[in-house]
């Protein structure tokens, strides 16, 4: 027996569709239940999920806190079997999908959490551009194509929420997700790599697996530059919140903000009319990037005084 857990805030655009691939699924040795949390949604998302209750093995809660880790910690609270694997409302996944987890999990039995492989599936063609940068893992959580299944470890990892799984063992240890994360479209990002790290430190092993195909659906709205550069400012208070975890101590500040900090965004901005003027999008885009991870890292630590 295994649990899909999927946490949902105002899906109706898309969930409707990752049902239906729920519902065309083949049967996993052991069966299968899946676990819906609406997460404060406002919109249509709840009659969507009823709709199908006669038709999967589902279980349906509520969490009324808004943010995707109180989500799934009360989703967690509810599920069943040996491993639990984690969708979003946004995917599609292949129909051997979960037959396939449960063969993975069965075969590297030294692992503990996982990665599933996710290709985005772009509903509008993404700017030309976008091919030429690595930029998709981290705007849409697109793992290496041709990576290949087996253990994982460092910076290299590739476990991402929209395709994850973890035994329950990990979960009986008490390894939850950070409130801090993902709670409004301005919060940080990276709640599960940051369950995966606490997984780590607890001495669970990490393991890719491949053939766990999901296509994450990526809307017009999210291949615009106002949508990628918030994207890249929520980067940048994610990572300066981790920076500034590790060392407590940190650089000399100005207003709250490190020097260097304030320095080197400046010197950027300075130097975008230079950059405009070459009227290449790559280049634009690469230097703009550049300018809203700095301000979401001076956003983060004017957020979080020292």
């Amino acid at each position: 027996m295994l649990t899909v857990l999927m946490a949902t805030h105002n899906g109706a655009d898309t969930i409707g569709r990752t049902l239906d691939a729920l519902e065309a699924l083949a049967e996993p040795l052991g069966g299968w239940r899946l676990v819906v949390v609406n997460n404060a949604s406002s919109d249509a998302t709840e009659p969507i999920i009823r709709s199908r209750e006669a038709r999967l093995p589902l279980h349906y809660l509520l969490e009324p806190k808004l943010g995707k880790p109180a989500a799934l910690n009360t989703g967690l609270d509810h599920v069943e079997g040996d491993l639990v694997v984690f969708l979003d409302d946004d995917v599609i996944p292949r129909p051997d999908w979960l037959v396939e987890w449960r063969r993975v999990a069965d075969a590297n039995p030294s692992c503990a959490v996982f990665g599933g492989a996710i290709v985005p599936e772009f509903e509008t063609p993404p700017p030309a551009w976008l091919a030429r940068t690595n930029w998709s893992l981290m705007l849409y959580s697109a793992t290496t194509p041709d990576r290949a299944e087996g253990p994982m470890s460092g910076d290299a990892m590739e476990v991402f929420g929209p395709n994850m799984a973890v035994r329950t063992e990990v979960i009986a240890k008490g390894v939850r997700f950070d409130r801090r994360f993902m709670a409004g479209s301005s919060a940080l990002l990276g709640d599960e790599t940051d369950f995966v790290d606490r997984a780590v430190e607890r001495g669970f092993q990490v393991c890719f697996a491949p053939t766990t195909c999901v296509r994450h659906i990526v809307n017009s709205r999210q291949v615009s530059w106002r949508w990628m550069l918030r994207r890249f400012y929520r980067h940048g208070r994610t990572m300066r919140a981790i920076e500034m975890q590790k060392h407590p101590s940190g650089p000399p500040e100005l207003l709250g903000v490190p020097r260097y900090l304030i320095k080197r965004t400046c010197l950027r901005v300075a130097m975008l009319p230079l950059v405009a003027l070459r009227c290449e999008p790559l280049r634009m885009m690469s230097h703009l990037r550049l300018i809203a991870y700095d301000l979401g890292a001076a956003k983060q630590s004017r957020l979080s005084p020292r």
